[in-house]
Formats: C-alpha cells, sequence, structure tokens
C-alpha cells in the first residue's frame, strides 16, 4: 500500500502534466509515460539528483534497444541494477525513476528513523523526502496508522 501510495503521491496532476512531448533532452523536465514533470514535482528533484548523466541514459538505452521484449528488458535492467546497487534500495528500483522514487519513498516511511550518515546514494535517497514537510506528515500518519504491523 506503502508502495502504490507513493505512485499517487509522485504522478498525481499536481506533480505531472499531460503533453505530447514524447522525447526528453538533457537538462529537461523529466518526462514519463504520464506526462511531464513541473520543474519543483518530487520526481523531477528526484531525477535530477539521483539519474543525472550516464544512469539516465544506459535506461534509455535499455528501453529503446532491449525493451522490445520482457526477458530481455529484464535481464538489461538487473545488469543496471547489479552494475550500480549502491545507488539503488531494491532491484525492482532499477526499472524506471517512477519504481525508484516510490521505493525509496517506501523505504522512507517504512525505517524507523532518517539515516545520519548517508553513506550511498541509496541512503541518500532515503533522506531525501525529509525536506518536504508534507511528506514527513504522510509518514508520520501512515506509521501511525500501521504501527501494529510494523513491529
Amino acid at each position: 500500500m506503502v508502495h502504490e501510495f507513493g505512485h499517487w503521491l509522485t504522478l498525481n496532476r499536481t506533480q505531472i502534466r499531460p503533453t505530447t512531448k514524447e522525447r526528453q533532452k538533457e537538462g529537461e523536465l523529466y518526462l514519463t509515460l504520464e506526462g511531464e514533470a513541473y520543474k519543483n514535482s518530487y520526481i523531477n528533484r528526484f531525477v535530477n539528483l539521483f539519474w543525472k548523466g550516464n544512469l539516465l541514459e544506459r535506461w534509455d538505452t535499455i528501453q529503446k534497444k532491449y525493451c522490445y521484449t520482457e526477458a530481455n528488458c529484464v535481464e538489461k535492467l538487473y545488469d543496471l541494477y547489479n552494475n550500480n546497487r549502491s545507488e539503488f534500495l531494491t532491484d525492482y528500483a532499477a526499472e524506471s525513476p517512477e519504481e525508484d522514487i516510490v521505493e525509496s519513498w517506501t523505504a522512507f516511511v517504512l525505517r524507523s528513523r532518517r539515516i545520519r550518515k548517508p553513506r550511498t546514494i541509496a541512503d541518500k535517497k532515503i533522506n531525501f523526502f525529509y525536506q518536504f514537510p508534507e511528506l514527513v506528515a504522510y509518514r508520520k500518519q501512515i506509521r501511525k496508522n500501521t504501527r501494529k504491523y510494523l513491529h
């Protein structure tokens, strides 16, 4: 539920606007299947911080060259994860920036506290959400309402 709520949180109409654009150039707003991210949206900020340059380019190449079958796509995305393990919390996070932000959101909600000395990019992704008071409030409410299941 936390994971799926993360999709709603990061891909709703306050975060993404419809567009007819099909390609994104380096430095432009992040483009999802749902539309174009607003400049200050969670996902645009997340991608700008954690998917810069090579990682996003490698992911785009995998999408274009290997995702004509699910087996090829999964294999290449798992390779992306294996070659960048310190950047992802789970192998599923390497599926796309949308899954990465949501896997990071889920860890943010379920972890007992902030990572004081983040050593990896994956750790920094968890801490990313603490800059948004409204997300900290959501975290607190979710943890309160699911406390009996977290122990």
